[in-house]
Formats: structure tokens, C-alpha cells, sequence
């Protein structure tokens, strides 16, 4: 047992001299803050900007870890010699009173997928330790003052490792042993006043077995911890290295960002992926991808050829900016596909209208989030049924908030009335009824639907989707009582369904309004189809344009009588932001729309 425990310290040593004679080939962070400001001209690493924790437990005799991560660059190997970590025991004096440290090297971040590869928990590969010529100390004017405080001796701990990695990330865990009780304890990393967030370094709890990102105990933020590799650097000319630009990284919402490979190496795969961009991902080398939601996102390529694979990540690449003057959306419960149904009531009429019971009015629930200072602007219908006594009667087209009991319909937001003429006109005409709405705030959830009276000839029925289409479904109605029931309780009708209601809601004060006197475009975002509507029954002719972001004209119409409803198909046309131009002559309309087929 001696002989082989001096062989292994030979060896040990003899590779240590040999990492000495090379070179630091990576440095996660410094130690100290403060060069030369300590006690007898030493460095310091100073507790600043209110933070709090000294050091972190990772002692042997507790079971506590850390651990921290390393990235090799594509088209490197690292001959790892020797890792150097540091730790201090409180009392400790200048002589070192550190008795051991084993490491282990993850392919993967710990307790998150990543397995170890090398090393274990027990083997001791310290070959030197000593003073690192610094001391851990509290802020100035504290009672362990940086100039004058010595209480916690930082020793710099090199360990024998002897591995050659390729390119990747890699995460380096180990555990300290000690001559005495207090700790070992790890620094952080120490970037100076001003610099509470180091790093993303781990520790390892062993009462919950438990990996969990390192904090300072007062700020709460982030560390790191530092770790020196010492070792050679060989490169691989085969290997590609993956690397790609952006037409630009700041765009409005909607905007098509053009992403250009740079990777040399001559790749032969590409695979892109965009958090955030519509496609989300690509095999194409040059992808193009649209952003239609403002934020910040990550692009990451990997590229591969015959000899290996590389990934490149840039991370808060892009930022995606609101749309100056806010923006608007046509809201819809129903899916992409479903079965129009108008189903028939058991007492005469239909369950989404008119009907035996005398029901009052029928809506739909709209719990989608919305952004700050939204406001209902518009709403559009459609309509199975719809028959009219006369040229005047009306009926209600409204918005309630969610403030009922139980979340059900309770006051009235806004409304405005059509009449029942109107509403069969579009029924005939296969139209969606609109309303403009006075543009008033609005948060969700919110309801929008119909109010009605009953007049001899007077009639109208929602269409919403079959049962089950929807689950659970959105539709509610309005007893003769004033009671509201939704449609699937036992005390309505028991069938999940959407109503085809389209409530229209903008940012206040938006410049791109897709309402205006009485024509509304719409939806936005759309998928392919653009529908634009003019409810003034009016027969005068109009003209539609729609350009691009650089003003090149890409659809044009000439409409002989617009009135009712005019559908324009950009399936042809690439996603991105395009204007929407409607001239009447007495009007012209310019709304901004986003294509996101």
C-alpha cells in the first residue's frame, strides 16, 4: 500500500512540473478584487455591494460539492495536465491546512443529463497545495477589514488529472479535505464593486441529493467559482467551426431576419434553431425566419462533416421590438379547423340565439393574455340564421367583463347596435356581421356576443363548432332570468362548443387600428388569407394594394362595387410585414399586417 501510494505521488508530481512548465489554457474568473491591498501587500477578495457569503462548503466529511463548467472551442482537443481550485479553512495561518481534493469531469451540466466521464469521489489527486498570497476578507470598514483581516488564508490547490477532450462543454466537480473544523470553503469568483453576479457555479446538497445553481447568501445572485486548467491545446483543421450573422439583430415584430452560415471547415449539415422564429428550426444553410412576437431570442447552429460536429450558440441575439404605435389582433376561440354547426334548440329556435326559453344573449369567454393598455376596438359575428321584421329593430352586439359570479359575464364594457336587416344581409351575402366599438380598455378574461329582444320576424343564430371540437368549451348564455350558465353545465344545454365571435383588440392609441369607417381588415396575424370588409353596404368602387417593407408592390385589385366582404390570399408571399392599402376614394386605409403561414 506505501509503495503504490509513493508511485502515484511520483507520478503525480513529475506531471505536475510538466503542467507548470506549460501553459494556463483557461481561467474562469479571478479571485481577488483587490491587488496588493491586504495585509503585508497581499491581494484580497473582498465581501462588496452588500454581499454576504465568505465562502461555500464542499468538505469532505459533509458531502457538499461544487462545481462549475468548461467550454472547448470547436476544433480544439485540450490535454488536460492539472486543474488548480482554491479553498480556505478560517485560522488556518499562511501554511496550508488543506489534506486533499477529488475530482470528477461531467459531459453534461450535473443532475441535469450531463454523466461523469472521469474520476470519483474518493481518489485524492491533489499534488500541491499552498498560500495563493491572498486572503478572503469583509468589505471595507467591516470587522475582517481588507487591509488588515487574515483570518481566512485563500490556498491554491493543483490536482493531477491527465486527460485529452475534445471540443464541448464540460462541467469539472470536486470536493475539498482539511486538517481542521472549519470548512474547506470555495471563494467565489470576484469581479469587483459593482459585479454581484459572477458566474452559474452548482453545489452539490447531499441531505436532498440535489444539484442547485450557487448564490451569494445576502444578494442572492449568481457565482462562479474559480478554476484554473493548465494543459496543451491541439487543433483540428478538419473540424468545422460553426459561426453565422444576421441581417440585423434588432428588428420590429414581424420583421424576416436573413441569417447568413459562416462556419468554415466545409460542413455538410446545418441545423438551426430559432426560440421565437417562425420556422423554429432549419436544415437549410441560409435560413430566413420571421419574428412576429417582441423579445429577446437565441439562435444556436450546429454544423457537421466527416470529421466531427460543431455548435455555435449566440445567445439574446435578436431582440424583437413592439411595433411603434402598438398593434392589434382579431381574437377567435374557434380551431384551426372545425364543423360550422348551428344546432336547434329542444323549445323551438337555436341554442346559440333565439330561442323557446327566451334566452337574452349568448357570448363567448376570451381568457387570451393581453398586453398592457389593450382596448376592444371592433367585433365581428358570424351568423347561421338571421331573419328581420322590418328595417329598424336591433340588437346588440357587446363586450362584458369577467366579474359575474363564478367568472361569468357581469358589467357591460361597450356595445353598439345592428339591425336585424343588416345582420341578413350578410347572412345571405355569406358575410361576417361588424360592428364598430368605441375603443374602450379591456383586460381578460373578457366576454363578446350578442344581446337580443324577441319581435315576430325577428331572428338570429350563432354559428359555433360541433360538441367536443372545443374542451372545455367557451360559450355562455343569458337566462330570461339575467342568470348567466355556461354551455356545458348541467343547467344549460351540456355540449362544449366555441362561438364564432371575433372580438378585435388593439394597444391604445395604436396607429394601426384595422378599423375605419366601417371597413375592417382582418385577421392579424393572418396564416395565408386576408379578409377585408366594408359594412357600409355601399357599391362604389375601390382599389387594394399591398406592399412589402421596401415599398415594392406585391398584390394589387381594382374592386368594381366594394361591398360586403373581399378575400385576398398571400399564401404565394413570403412571411414578413406587409401595408394594406384601401382606397375608396372617400377613404384610404393604410394598416400594417403580419403574414405567419
Amino acid at each position: 500500500m506505501k509503495k503504490s501510494l509513493l508511485i502515484l505521488s511520483v507520478a503525480g508530481l513529475m506531471a505536475f512540473q510538466t503542467a507548470q512548465a506549460q501553459t494556463v489554457i483557461f481561467n474562469n474568473g479571478p479571485v481577488y478584487d483587490i491587488l496588493g491591498g491586504g495585509a503585508g501587500g497581499a491581494n484580497v477578495s473582498t465581501l462588496h455591494d452588500g454581499m454576504g457569503t465568505y465562502g461555500a462548503g464542499h468538505a469532505v466529511s459533509t458531502g457538499f460539492r461544487m462545481a462549475d463548467d468548461i467550454v472547448i472551442p470547436c476544433g480544439q482537443e485540450w490535454v488536460i495536465d492539472s486543474l488548480v481550485f482554491y479553498a480556505y479553512q478560517t485560522g488556518s495561518g499562511n501554511t496550508s491546512s488543506i489534506t486533499g481534493v477529488n475530482v470528477r469531469i461531467w459531459n453534461g451540466t450535473p443532475g441535469a443529463g450531463g454523466s461523469i466521464i472521469w474520476g470519483d469521489s474518493l481518489t485524492d489527486v491533489m499534488i500541491t497545495t499552498e498560500w495563493d498570497g491572498g486572503y478572503r476578507t469583509g468589505d471595507v470598514g467591516s470587522a475582517c477589514a481588507p487591509s488588515t483581516c487574515v483570518d481566512r488564508p485563500i490556498m491554491r490547490n493543483a490536482t493531477v488529472i491527465g486527460q485529452t477532450l475534445p471540443s464541448g462543454t464540460y462541467w469539472i466537480d470536486w470536493q475539498t479535505n482539511g486538517s481542521l473544523a472549519s470548512g474547506p470553503w470555495a471563494p467565489p469568483v470576484n469581479l469587483g464593486a459593482g459585479n454581484t453576479t459572477t458566474g452559474n457555479g452548482l453545489q452539490y446538497n447531499p441531505t436532498t441529493a440535489t444539484w442547485g445553481a450557487l448564490g451569494d447568501g445576502a444578494t442572492l445572485t449568481p457565482q462562479g467559482l474559480p478554476i484554473l486548467v493548465v494543459g496543451t491545446v491541439n487543433t483540428n483543421a478538419a473540424l468545422p467551426i460553426a459561426n453565422f450573422s444576421a441581417s440585423s439583430t434588432s428588428v420590429n415584430a414581424g420583421a424576416t431576419v436573413n441569417f447568413t452560415d459562416a462556419s468554415t471547415g466545409s460542413p455538410t449539415s446545418w441545423n438551426w434553431s430559432f426560440p421565437g422564429g417562425t420556422p423554429n428550426s432549419s436544415t437549410v444553410q441560409n435560413p430566413s425566419i420571421t419574428y412576429s412576437t417582441a423579445g429577446t431570442y437565441t439562435v444556436t447552429l450546429a454544423v457537421s462533416n466527416a470529421a466531427g460536429s460543431c455548435t455555435e450558440t449566440k445567445t439574446s441575439y435578436i431582440t424583437v421590438n413592439p411595433v411603434s404605435g402598438g398593434g392589434c389582433d382579431t381574437l377567435t376561440n374557434l380551431p384551426a379547423t372545425f364543423t360550422p354547426t348551428v344546432l336547434l334548440s329542444n323549445n323551438a329556435g337555436y341554442v346559440a340565439g333565439h330561442n323557446g326559453y327566451g334566452d337574452l344573449a349568448k357570448a363567448d369567454k376570451f381568457s387570451q393574455p393581453l398586453v398592457a393598455n389593450s382596448q376592444v376596438v371592433g367585433m365581428l359575428i358570424g351568423l347561421g340564421v338571421a331573419t328581420n321584421s322590418n328595417t329598424t329593430n336591433t340588437f346588440n352586439m357587446k363586450v362584458w367583463d369577467a366579474t359575474g359570479a363564478a367568472g361569468s359575464p357581469g358589467n357591460a364594457v361597450v356595445s353598439a347596435t345592428k339591425t336585424y336587416a343588416d345582420a341578413a344581409t350578410d347572412v345571405t351575402n355569406g358575410d361576417l356581421t361588424f360592428v364598430a366599438l368605441t375603443p374602450t380598455n379591456i383586460t381578460s378574461p373578457f366576454f363578446a356576443g350578442i344581446e337580443f329582444t324577441y319581435a315576430a320576424g325577428d331572428t338570429l343564430a350563432l354559428i359555433h363548432t360541433a360538441d367536443g371540437e372545443v374542451n372545455p368549451g367557451t360559450a355562455w348564455e343569458q337566462f330570461d332570468t339575467g342568470a348567466w350558465f355556461a354551455f356545458n353545465s348541467s343547467s344549460s344545454w351540456g355540449v362544449n362548443v366555441a362561438l364564432a365571435v371575433f372580438p378585435i383588440i388593439c394597444e391604445a392609441n395604436s396607429v394601426n387600428s384595422p378599423v375605419q369607417d366601417g371597413i375592417v381588415i382582418y385577421p392579424n396575424p393572418t396564416s395565408g388569407q386576408l379578409i377585408i370588409h366594408n359594412s357600409n353596404n355601399t357599391s362604389n368602387p375601390a382599389t387594394i394594394t399591398i406592399t412589402n417593407m421596401v415599398g415594392q408592390t406585391v398584390i394589387a385589385r381594382n374592386v368594381a362595387s366594394f361591398n360586403g366582404t373581399q378575400y385576398v390570399d398571400l399564401s404565394a408571399l413570403e412571411n414578413g410585414v406587409y401595408f394594406v392599402e384601401v382606397n375608396t376614394g372617400n377613404t384610404k386605409m393604410v394598416n400594417r399586417v403580419v403574414l405567419n403561414k
